[in-house]
């Protein structure tokens, strides 16, 4: 008998279902394996929430050394500035985004933004997404609303006209779910969109 103790949880059936279906495809079979790959699964989402806040943490010591070493350049008794490399998110998100400017047309894959983010920022799939969602956020880039189209632009019209066809051919989207990422409200999405 094993020392390892039972887990009692309620979950999605279908969430279960295509873990065991997950499992046996890369086990071969589910008996004895479920466990220890759910087991797997939960240590690496702790891994990547840890990994999360040590790099909010890193990014908010950042934040207070700029304050510190503009403060000293403020006062005239220092002469060193702080690096040219951005530190904060935000200025990172900016870098990115002049980046995809500089290097692409009005559309362009997302290959080529998620290679300017690891230029900037790193290579790890939460870092991807966190500055995909920020490039949206501060309406840097806007991405298809097809998800299977896998492309983007800078172009707010071209959005609009992109969400448009979106919602003509999605029977349940509405415009407001596919804006909601963006800093545009409904009035200006409408005057992006072309007559």
């Amino acid at each position: 008998m094993s020392d390892r103790p039972k887990l009692n949880a309620r979950v999605d059936k279908d969430v279960r279902d295509d873990f065991r279906e997950f499992v046996k495809e890369k086990k071969g079979k589910v008996r004895g394996e479920f466990g220890r790959e759910l087991e797997r699964a939960m240590k690496e989402y702790m891994d990547r929430d840890r990994y999360a806040r040590i790099e909010e943490e890193q990014a908010a010591m950042n934040d207070k050394l700029d304050a510190a070493l503009a403060a000293l350049a403020d006062d005239g008794s220092h002469t060193h500035t702080a690096s040219a490399s951005p530190q904060t998110q935000t200025d990172k998100a900016q870098q990115i985004a002049s980046i995809i400017r500089e290097e692409n047309n009005v559309v362009f894959p997302t290959d080529d933004v998620e290679a300017a983010i690891r230029q900037v920022a790193g290579a790890s799939d939460r870092t991807l997404r966190d500055y995909k969602q920020l490039l949206k956020t501060n309406g840097h880039a806007f991405e298809h609303p097809n998800s299977d189209s896998h492309v983007w632009t800078i172009d707010a019209e071209r959005f609009a006209m992109w969400a448009e066809a979106h919602v003509d051919e999605v029977p349940d989207a509405h415009v407001r779910d596919v804006i909601d990422e963006y800093p545009l409200s409904l009035e200006e999405y409408e005057r992006e969109v072309p007559a």
